[in-house]
């Protein structure tokens, strides 16, 4: 029966987790450490659940625990922060649910340590039609942000950060139409989310379990034999894919494909290495049932390669990974295992008159007769110790029934798939051309010379560049074989299996390599690992996976071995490259892992397999995959190469030195959610005596696995258990509005370029550690309990002065810069239109665009383009350019709301934000309803008229917010509002779409809290939406002109030298961060990698690199041609096109090419540089600014005071 566990719990602590645990084998039997762990997010805090949990039938008769009627006991526990005791449920008896009366499964939902709980059967998959689906959502909002996600950060994502598919698997959407849903509801799903445990609904029974792990587990009973298992098998794949075109399918239905055929891959693993053993079942085959099973199952696998086509999105690239997992499981299928008598041999040495009569019986029973009448893995098994047990005692038998055995031997190898790769290769050379022949000819000679334990890293490269070159050959022969004659079938088995042990050698020769370089340390040639680097990207290439981008790296890696590898700035360069192959293997990795490691546990807990064994499944699959040794030889270049640049493997966005218990999470929005909850219970919950100084206090450490850079970082410093410290998994851009918001906090916060610098923060999950970070330096001890005690309470003491000293000080308002931004430390009392007028807002120009209309955002962008237009009008070069912009005030969105007759509903919304405290799920519903409040306005009368006036009806906008709220101390908001790119102006629905996009961001339940922490009332805020003409980037660049904080104020007072640091004089320098493409992979932490980063003299232009551009892809607008913007009716007139709304319509992402990159130029880099400096000089005092580099010059979109 399928069971899914919920548990309320809202006193748990951040690093505490909860669990179920009961008298089923799938509840841990009572075993706390196999106990099923319950999972929460930021959006679902306090309730827990568990994902499916199979309580198969009991197979016992005559006692308790093996009546069918027998219910299963079970309590749900919490682990403390430091695991070494754990919270059971104080309840009068256990928890019991019954196994039957829900056919579809059934929900059990309680609190923890109350006995009152619900069960809901769970609903069967509901099969509505998609057209009634998409008949619902004409009368949804239309969401145009950069997706669903930028409100709801709880996201787990591949490690590259690109999510595969618009579409929710639960949604059921037909198309990218369902992004029409409300903005604050479940996010996208990412590769790694859709490939979890079961699939889509797609790939499930009514049941909600996946139709294939039904299958195999039920049809396994019934399938004692290898042939009965291989039947099993052969209808699991014929079902994968059926009657779709992979090309074109959807990601709901490519993962039904690899759910299949995920299953059956690890069931054919489970029969052939014995964890799922095979009996005789009664029924007589010979071993050419096997054979033509095997060929059926074979075929129908190739023609799904090749059905899959060129596509290179991660689902397609996780299927192919599926696929080449099964052919070494299935036996072979050449013409001598499917003839009519197979494998007679060993009948002619069972029948031999030279071998004792026990012997002759022993072969004809054990072997000869149970290959005949029901082989199975486990005959080779047999066959390999008898021959094992005769060699070792040759003397005592004659030299021909040795041979005759070994030879029988060796054939029954060739029919279980275990030929060796040298025999497969011979025999595959009589039936090549002479091109491909001499490839292999060339190929065995240098595996020849190479294979001696002692072959120097010039002939390992040369035999592994001979196998890839090789396996590529191949491989495009099997590609373009198309439907393969009946004839040639067996050859193309034998041609797949060669090019899938010629992977396996290549992962040998990189093994062999990788251990080379480790005993040379620092001595080895870059050249060499450079080399390695590019034929392991080939090899991955070659299997189908990220096509695209290990081109563009093989691109990069050829260039770096002629480039001059003794410079600093190409070492920056090679040090990206590598740190994208790094960063490939972890995103292939991470593939794997969600394709393999849930349903190995679910399949084989279905079958009985040893928990061991399914707990190395997985991690086998990564450690037998060639990107295991490619990720090494990355590892090992990357630490030659920091030595060399004396770098560390972490970025410090925000310095500083403090005290704190390591606390892991999987995300940095859960672990901003936990803390502030925390913060409100216990604020709520505790009197005003109890959280003045003597409240107890707990730093932390929080060490969040990923961040998707929409997190709001206020208020997770103050409370008792209080962040001290951030660190992430991964690097990103240092200016990136994560970056400024933390910088405001002055919260310490640390960056990992490489995923083992993170492991180790894991690894002191629950210890306190003393932590050093600087921009030059960063150090972590751990701390025993006396001396961590100590430290704590010197840190609270000087958290406490630095309160009262922060209280004590007046907020100035900072004068007008020079530059024309606006710099102030309170709220704008903004002048809002006045929603009960007749007369509709209008758009107002550049000239009329002041702060307490349309907020500093949009009145700096206007005093910027004056002062362009300005330099342009006396006939001079203006040092920077800015976007022509007209601004949608203050009230306009509060005029349409009354207009609409809102008003009331909005007001009322108003006051339940403000009265609601931090319980996540309460404020999600209250944001989602004023969100889709917002996004059904129509715009003002006159808007769009006046847009396409002013623009042009063939210009393209981006759409920004500025509201009264950012900016503030406390809050900067960097990031927090949503602004939409690439707008076509002809279209009013886009338009209208973006422009409550914008306004409907206001309330997102990130927004609502970060105001909440400032202690900013909800009614204050207002936005205005600044329209801006779309700029077509070749480098997009955010600056910090008054360089950046590179000492910290720290808390302790033993660090008093370096807070002393911070009144240094400002530093001339200025920082830069550059890539290519829009300026969103800057902004937002969504694209891993890291960004050209400089220190510019603002002085003289003279610059110096920091690091290199090492992101994956890039973000570019969608600019179609003019034609695409008109449709050919039957009559023969045209008629505008009905345009897209999705933003994956707008944007698309790019694969980056460093070779292809004009920045990646010194040339190019110095003649930004001086144009960078220039800008800092004229805008004065310091400013975080955002631009980009286009044919027509450097533009400045925007500018705000430096945080």
């Amino acid at each position: 029966m399928l069971v899914v566990f919920e548990c309320r719990c809202g006193w748990t602590v951040p690093g505490q987790w909860l669990a179920v645990v009961g008298s089923a084998s799938q509840l841990g039997a009572w075993d706390v450490s196999r106990a099923v762990k319950l999972q929460t997010s930021a959006s679902s805090f306090p309730v827990w659940s568990s994902g499916d949990v199979w309580l198969s039938e009991p197979a016992g008769r005559g006692g308790p625990q093996g009546a069918p009627d027998a219910p299963v006991e079970f309590k749900f526990l919490v682990g403390d922060l430091e695991g070494s005791a754990v919270i059971w449920e104080q309840l009068p008896c256990n928890r019991r649910l019954l196994q039957r009366g829900f056919s579809s499964g059934v929900r059990y939902r309680a609190s923890f340590g109350e006995e009152a709980h619900e069960e809901i059967p769970l609903a069967p998959s509901s099969p509505a039609p998609a057209k009634t689906q998409q008949q619902q959502q004409q009368h949804e909002a239309t969401w145009m942000g950069r997706s669903r996600e930028s409100f709801s950060s709880s996201l787990k994502r591949l490690a590259s950060g690109v999510d595969l598919s618009p579409q929710s698997v639960s949604g059921g959407g037909g198309g990218p139409s369902s992004l029409c849903a409300a903005p604050e509801g479940p996010p996208s799903p990412s590769c790694t989310q859709l490939l979890g445990p079961g699939g889509p609904p797609a790939a499930s029974s009514p049941s909600g379990t996946s139709r294939a792990l039904k299958a195999l587990a039920e049809g396994n009973a019934s399938a004692p034999s290898w042939g009965a298992k291989l039947e099993l098998v052969k209808r699991t794949v014929a079902a994968a894919g059926d009657g779709i075109s992979l090309a074109r399918a959807s990601p709901e239905q490519l993962v039904a494909a690899i759910d299949a055929l995920c299953y059956a891959g690890i069931y054919t693993e489970f029969v052939r290495q014995g964890a799922v053993s095979c009996q005789e079942d009664g029924r007589h085959f010979r071993p050419n049932r096997h054979a033509n099973l095997s060929r059926d199952v074979s075929v129908h696998l190739e023609l799904l390669l090749q059905a899959v086509g060129s596509r290179g999105d991660d689902l397609a690239s996780a299927l192919r990974l599926v696929i080449r997992s099964i052919p070494p499981a299935l036996p072979s299928f050449a013409d001598a295992f499917r003839a009519a008598q197979p494998l007679t041999r060993i009948r002619n040495i069972a029948h031999r008159d030279d071998i004792p009569m026990d012997l002759k019986n022993e072969i004809k029973h054990t072997i000869q007769n149970k290959l005949h009448r029901c082989a199975g893995p486990e005959d080779l098994e047999t066959t390999r110790n008898l021959l094992q047990r005769i060699q070792a005692d040759r003397s005592r038998y004659s030299v021909g029934f040795v041979s005759e055995l070994e030879t029988f031997y060796g054939e029954l190898c060739a029919f279980f798939n275990q030929a060796d790769l040298c025999q497969r290769l011979r025999e595959l050379r009589a039936g090549e051309s002479p091109r491909t022949a001499e490839a292999i000819d060339r190929y065995l000679d240098a595996k020849a010379r190479s294979d001696a334990p002692g072959a120097s890293p010039t002939k390992l490269l040369l035999t592994l560049g001979l196998a890839t070159d090789l396996r590529i050959v191949l491989t495009l022969q099997l590609r373009d074989a198309g439907q393969v004659p009946e004839g040639e079938m067996q050859h193309t088995q034998n041609k797949r299996m060669a090019e899938l042990q010629l992977e396996d050698a290549a992962f040998v020769l990189l093994s062999r390599l990788v251990n080379s370089f480790e005993e040379q340390e620092t001595g080895f040639r870059w050249t060499d690992a450079i080399e390695a680097l590019y034929l392991g990207a080939r090899n991955i290439e070659a299997s189908g996976v990220r096509a695209e981008e290990c081109r563009a790296i093989q691109r990069e890696l050829q260039s770096h071995a002629r480039g001059d590898l003794e410079d600093d700035e190409a070492l920056l360069l090679l040090k990206a490259t590598v740190d994208r192959t790094r960063r490939l293997c972890q995103d292939i990795t991470d593939v794997l892992l969600a394709v393999f490691a849930h349903r190995v546990e679910l399949l084989g807990g279905l079958l009985g397999v040893d928990p061991l064994y399914r707990a190395v499944y997985a991690e086998g699959r990564i450690r037998s995959n060639v990107v295991f040794q490619l990720s090494k030889v990355s590892h090992v270049l990357l630490r030659s190469l920091r030595q060399h640049l004396h770098q560390q493997p972490y970025d410090v966005l925000v310095a500083g030195c403090f005290v704190g218990s390591v606390a892991v999470f999987e995300t940095l929005s859960a672990a901003a959610s936990a803390l502030l909850l925390n913060t409100s219970q216990r604020t709520s919950n505790c009197s005003k005596a109890n959280t003045s100084e003597d409240a107890p206090y707990k730093p932390l450490l929080v060490c969040a696995r990923t961040a998707s850079g929409d997190e709001e970082v206020a208020g997770i410093d103050c409370g008792g258990t209080c962040a001290a410290g951030v660190v992430i998994g991964h690097d990103i851009p240092i200016l990136s509005h994560l970056g400024v918001r933390a910088r405001q906090q002055r919260l310490p916060f640390v960056a990992c370029q490489d995923s083992t610098a993170f492991d180790f923060f894991c690894a002191l999950d629950g210890q306190w550690v003393e932590v050093a970070a600087f921009p030059e330096s960063f150090s972590c001890r751990t701390l025993e309990a006396a001396d961590a005690a100590t430290a704590v309470e010197e840190q609270r003491k000087a958290r406490l002065w630095q309160k009262r000293s922060s209280e004590d000080e007046e907020v100035v308002v900072a004068p007008f810069a020079r530059s024309g931004s606006f710099a102030f430390g309170s709220l704008v009392q903004a002048a809002r239109y006045v929603e009960s007028s007749s007369q509709p807002p209008q758009l107002l120009p550049s000239e009329r665009i002041k702060l307490a209309s349309c907020g500093a955002k949009a009145a700096t962008c206007a005093r910027l383009e004056a002062a362009a237009d300005a330099a342009l009008q006396k006939d001079e070069e203006p040092v920077f350019r800015a976007p022509k912009c007209l601004c949608l005030p203050f009230g306009s969105m509060e005029w349409a709301l009354h207009a609409e007759g809102h008003h009331e509903a909005f007001h009322a919304l108003l006051k339940e934000l403000d009265a609601a405290d931090f319980d996540a799920e309460e404020l999600e519903k209250l944001c989602s309803r004023m969100q889709q409040l917002i996004l059904t306005l129509p715009l003002p009368n006159g808007v769009h008229q006046t847009v396409k006036l002013f623009f042009g009806p063939k210009a393209r906008l981006c759409l920004r917010s500025s509201a009264n709220v950012e900016d503030l101390a406390g809050m900067s908001a960097a990031g927090l509002y949503e602004s939409v790119c690439n707008v076509p102006v002809c279209d009013v629905t886009a338009i209208q779409s973006a422009v409550c996009t914008v306004w409907a961001s206001l309330f997102s339940r990130r927004a609502v809290l970060a105001r909440k922490v400032a202690n900013i009332p909800q009614r204050e805020a207002c936005m205005a939406v600044l329209f801006q003409e779309l700029l077509v980037p070749e480098l997009s660049f955010i600056l910090h002109t008054g360089g950046i904080d590179r000492h910290p104020a720290s808390s302790d007072s033993d660090f008093t030298e370096a807070s002393t640091q911070d009144t240094q004089p400002q530093t001339p320098e200025v920082y830069a961060e550059l890539a290519p493409g829009l300026g969103e992979i800057l902004a937002s932490a969504r694209m891993r990698g890291s960004a050209y980063r400089m220190l510019v003299d603002r002085e003289t232009g003279a610059y110096k690199l920091l690091s290199a551009c090492s992101f994956s892809n890039v973000i570019m607008p969608v600019i179609p041609r003019s034609k695409s913007y008109m449709t050919l009716r039957d009559n023969g007139s045209v008629a505008p096109a009905t345009p897209t709304l999705e933003p994956e319509k707008l944007l698309r992402v790019k694969v980056y090419d460093q070779t292809a990159d004009p920045f990646a130029s010194r040339e190019l880099r110095a003649q930004a540089a001086k144009q960078i400096a220039a800008v800092a000089v004229a805008l004065g005092e310091p400013q975080d600014v955002e631009g980009v580099f286009t044919k027509a010059g450097l533009f400045i979109v925007q500018a705000r005071p430096q945080a």
